[in-house]
C-alpha cells in the first residue's frame, strides 16, 4: 500500500473511499463494468473504454463534452486492443515492466509538458481521468519497446551500401521537393465492410478543417504508429513515398487534405503541413527574431477590430525596442521575443509572411490561441549546411525499417488472436 502512495500520489482517503465503494454493490458493479470486448480472453469493459475515452481527450486537448467522449469510444476500444495484445506478447516472452521503468517513462511525460512531480496525475484526476488508465497506457508502451528491442531491432540491418546510396540520392536531388505530411490510417477490419471504413474516413476529411484539426483526429482514430504524435510523418522526399500515396497528396497545398486513399490493407488521408525543395535542406538553415505584440479577444468583440487597434498602436515602429514599448503600452505581459526560431518549423500561416521580410518589417494582425498578434522581424540569419551524415542517414533508415515492422507484428498479433467484440 505505502508503495502506491509513494508512487502514485494517490492520498489515503481516496484509497478508502475506493474501497467503500467496491463494498456496496452496485457502485462496485458500475467501477468494473459491462465486458465489451475480450482479447484472448482478456476483458474490456465499458469503464475501461470510458477511461480511456477520457484520456484520448485530454491528451489530445479536445472538447470533454458527451458527445465528443462518445465520439472517440470506438479509437479508444482499438488502443486497448492493441494494447492488451501488447502486454500478452511481453508476457508471453517473460518481459516485464519494472516501477522505475513506469516512473521514469512518467517523469519524463512530466518534464516535456513542462509539469511539477506528480502534475500529471493532478490534471488528470481533475478530468476525470483515472490513474490507473494513464499508468497501464504507460506500462504497455515500456514494455512493447522491450519486446521490440529483443524481437525486431537485431533483425534490422542496414548495409553500408544501401545508407551510400540513399547519400547519392540526396548529393544527386536538390531539385527534387521534400514534403512534411501527417497521415491518418484505418485499416480494413474483418468485422466490418471496406465501405463502412471507408465512410469513417471521409467523416474524419470532412472534420479535419486545419492542421491542428487534422493532428488530433489522427492522435484519436489513426491506427498508424504516428497516431501518437498527430500522424506526423516528418520531412521526406515526395518520391519515397509509395506511388497510390504520392500521386494522391501531389496537387495538395499546405493546409489541405487529401482524397481516401485505399491500399490493400486499410485507408489514408493524408495532410501536407509545409513543402520545400531539397536545395533547402542542403545549403542553409535560416533562423529569425521576432518581436511579439499579443492581445486577447474580448468576449464579441470581432478579432479584425483588435487587430486594427494593435496595428495602430504599433505600426509607426521601425525597430524592435521601439515595437516592444508600443505593445507594453496596451498590454504589459507581452509574450517574449521569438530568439533564432527554424523558419522552415514556423507555423505556415507565419511563415509564408515572415520568409518575405527584412528587419523592422511587420506582419498584418494574425488570429492565433484566442487573441490576435502582430510579428516584428528583428534579425534573420543564415547558417551553411552540411549534407546528412552516412551516420545520420544510417539512423534514420534503422528507425524507419523498425517502425515498418513493428507495425507489421502488431498487425500479426492481432490476426492471430481471438477478439470478441459484444456489440
Amino acid at each position: 500500500m505505502s508503495t502506491l502512495i509513494r508512487k502514485y500520489g494517490i492520498s489515503l482517503l481516496l484509497l478508502v473511499a475506493i474501497g467503500t465503494a467496491l463494498n456496496h454493490p452496485a457502485v462496485a458493479q458500475q467501477l468494473v463494468g459491462r465486458i465489451v470486448a475480450s482479447v484472448n480472453d482478456d476483458a474490456i469493459t465499458d469503464f475501461d473504454i470510458d477511461a480511456r475515452s477520457r484520456l484520448l481527450l485530454a491528451s489530445s486537448n479536445s472538447n470533454k463534452s458527451t458527445a465528443e467522449l462518445n465520439r472517440v469510444k470506438r479509437a479508444a476500444l482499438n488502443e486497448l486492443i492493441d494494447e492488451r495484445l501488447k502486454l500478452q506478447e511481453a508476457k508471453r516472452l517473460g518481459i516485464e515492466a519494472t516501477e522505475n521503468e513506469i516512473k521514469a517513462a512518467i517523469s519524463t511525460i512530466e518534464k516535456n509538458n513542462k509539469k511539477q512531480p506528480g502534475g500529471i496525475f493532478q490534471e488528470l484526476t481533475q478530468l476525470g481521468v483515472p490513474i490507473d488508465t494513464f499508468v497501464q497506457r504507460i506500462k504497455a508502451t515500456v514494455v512493447w519497446r522491450k519486446v521490440l528491442r529483443r524481437r525486431v531491432v537485431p533483425e534490422v540491418k542496414i548495409a553500408s551500401a544501401e545508407v551510400k546510396d540513399a547519400l547519392q540520392k540526396v548529393e544527386a536531388s536538390e531539385d527534387k521537393t521534400l514534403v512534411r505530411i501527417a497521415e491518418i490510417f484505418l485499416p480494413f477490419e474483418n468485422d466490418e465492410s471496406p465501405a463502412v471504413t471507408l465512410d469513417k474516413i471521409k467523416d474524419l476529411r470532412d472534420k479535419a478543417t486545419s492542421t491542428q484539426a487534422f493532428i488530433q483526429l489522427a492522435k484519436l482514430h489513426s491506427r498508424a504508429p504516428t497516431a501518437s504524435v498527430g500522424g506526423d510523418l516528418g520531412e521526406i522526399e515526395l518520391n519515397a513515398l509509395e506511388p497510390k500515396l504520392r500521386e494522391g497528396i501531389k496537387s495538395l497545398k499546405p493546409g489541405e487534405t487529401s482524397v481516401p486513399i485505399e491500399l490493400t490493407d486499410g485507408v489514408y488521408i493524408l495532410h501536407m503541413i509545409a513543402e520545400r525543395k531539397m536545395s533547402e535542406l542542403t545549403s542553409s538553415k535560416e533562423t529569425v527574431t521576432l518581436a511579439q505584440a499579443f492581445a486577447k479577444i474580448p468576449s464579441k468583440q470581432p478579432p479584425k477590430v483588435i487587430g486594427e487597434h494593435i496595428k495602430k498602436i504599433v505600426g509607426t515602429a521601425n525597430d524592435c525596442d521601439s515595437f516592444d514599448v508600443a505593445a507594453k503600452s496596451f498590454n504589459p505581459k507581452q509574450p517574449p521575443r521569438i530568439i533564432n526560431a527554424n523558419v522552415s518549423q514556423l507555423p505556415y500561416f507565419i511563415k509564408r509572411y515572415v520568409e518575405q521580410m527584412e528587419p523592422g518589417q511587420q506582419t498584418p494582425a494574425l488570429p492565433i490561441n484566442g487573441g490576435v498578434v502582430v510579428l516584428m522581424m528583428c534579425e534573420r540569419n543564415t547558417v551553411a549546411l552540411k549534407p546528412p551524415s552516412e551516420q545520420a542517414i544510417a539512423e534514420t533508415m534503422q528507425i524507419e525499417r523498425i517502425e515498418r515492422q513493428a507495425q507489421s507484428y502488431l498487425r500479426d498479433l492481432r490476426r492471430l488472436a481471438l477478439i470478441e467484440i459484444n456489440g
